[in-house]
């Protein structure tokens, strides 16, 4: 219920390690030449990159909208009790 924001997006150790361990992992396969070719993979370009970027980062957006008008639905319903 509480904000990443407010919690600290790196707090979870665990996490933040799992998180970068996946993205070393990814970049690996997308950049090591034996490992592109055993996945079949091809470089991307800028425009790919930046797609990638905001569809990461949509959920997260979703996600805060939705707390902070869940969180001001609750207060406004406080507020009406008192």
């Amino acid at each position: 219920r509480r904000s990443i924001f407010k919690i600290g997006p790196l707090s979870n150790k665990k996490l933040t390690m799992s998180m970068i361990l996946c993205i070393s992992l990814q970049l690996a396969v997308m950049t090591v030449a034996p490992l592109a070719n055993l996945f079949k993979v091809v470089p991307m370009n800028g425009i790919q990159w930046l797609a990638v970027a905001a569809l990461s980062v949509a959920p997260i957006v979703v996600l805060e909208i939705g707390k902070a008008l869940t969180s001001a639905g609750e207060k406004r319903k406080e507020s009406k009790y008192l």
